[in-house]
């Protein structure tokens, strides 16, 4: 009689298809690798509008000009307040992100890319991260979003976007006392470059 109830049990499970597969990552966005003037892997910067880039202005304050596939970019726009840099990339040959024209909602999981110093340029689907935290009210009023972790370079400029791949906003900083990185809004970063551009 036992040997029948296990029997049964498994076959229940294999009819209902109760399966314990991994939960998938969204894609990376588009994004580019910066680099500084010995070739060295310093942020990311993510296309925002045609050849428009943006990532961390800090990055420009620390390395001076910025390059990618070792062609300097032209800077377009800084924005001090918010450490914001607009980059022009005529090289470009890819398709912007979709941004986000509204701040993630109260409870949403973001996500973020994790490049390492070391290695290829392209950021491959594992360095990924999903942030354990969810998105607070206060977060969806302010302009910045606070994230668990410390993001550290190369990782300024990372884009912090939704599960459909929207882009939520830009990695600008981190706090490692308090164990957190700081994104700026993608909507704040797109009426900001709307602002320049008049």
């Amino acid at each position: 009689m036992r040997k029948l109830i296990i029997v049964f049990s498994l076959l229940l499970v294999g009819c209902t298809g109760i399966s314990h597969k991994e939960e998938t990552l969204p894609q990376l966005p588009p994004h580019i690798i910066l680099q500084n003037e010995v070739g060295e892997r310093v942020g990311m910067a993510v296309p925002i509008k045609e050849n428009i880039f943006v990532t961390a202005d800090h990055l420009r304050e620390k390395y001076g000009d910025l390059y990618w596939q070792e062609k300097e970019l032209e800077v377009l726009a800084r924005d001090f307040d918010d450490n914001l840099l607009f980059l022009v990339n005529e090289s470009w040959q890819g398709q912007n992100g979709v941004w986000s024209s509204m701040p993630p909602a109260v409870g949403e999981e973001i996500f973020w890319s994790n490049p390492s110093r070391e290695g290829d340029a392209n950021i491959s689907q594992e360095q990924v991260q999903s942030i354990a935290q969810k998105i607070t009210e206060q977060e969806q009023t302010g302009k910045r979003i606070i994230i668990s972790g410390t993001a550290e370079l190369p990782n300024s400029g990372a884009p912090v976007f939704g599960r459909k791949g929207q882009i939520f906003g830009i990695i600008i900083g981190a706090d490692k006392t308090k164990n957190e990185s700081y994104a700026v809004r993608g909507d704040i970063i797109v009426n900001i470059l709307l602002e320049h551009l008049e």
